[in-house]
């Protein structure tokens, strides 16, 4: 049977973790939808105007370029939410080895696990869970917001609507 002191370590884990993966997630809604309204629906509604498929081309490639660039700043402010929690909760001493950590669990990499006190380990893993969903997310968001506008790019310029 695990000591009680082992069983409290393992819950402050998940009373930590599952708050983070909620902000996260909550975080990572925001900003895509923002990303939406401020990048995908200007492209929308010039696609609507352009007819030149040179103009075309180089509005999806803005609108790709955006978008991955938006999606990588907020994986990247993930990694520093949560390196910035691994040195608060007192797991990793130093921010820097905190953002390596939280970079190799947030992209399911794996750490060998000496950047992290032991007694804190499992946070790891629910920062790769984390990881995961946010991963997921954006490659969803990502190909959603793509498909749209492909559809808007071989459409006939007739067939738009502004």
């Amino acid at each position: 049977m695990p000591s009680t002191d082992s069983v409290r370590v393992w819950e402050m884990q998940w009373l930590w973790g599952i708050p983070m993966i909620a902000l996260s997630v909550v975080v990572h809604a925001v900003a895509i939808a923002f990303m939406i309204i401020y990048i995908a629906e200007p492209m929308r509604r010039r696609l609507g105007k352009v007819r030149a498929p040179a103009s075309d081309a180089l509005t999806f490639i803005g609108l790709t370029a955006g978008f991955g660039f938006g999606l990588a700043l907020l994986h990247a402010l993930h990694a520093l939410v949560w390196a910035a929690a691994y040195v608060e909760l007192g797991a990793i001493e130093d921010f820097t080895k905190a953002l390596n950590y939280s970079l190799t669990m947030i992209t399911t990499l794996g750490s060998d696990g000496t950047a992290i006190k032991p007694q804190w380990r499992l946070m790891g893993g629910i920062e790769g869970i984390a990881g995961m969903l946010l991963f997921g997310f954006s490659t969803a968001a990502l190909f959603a917001v793509l498909q749209h506008f492909w559809l808007l790019l071989t459409q006939q310029p007739e067939e738009r609507s502004p």
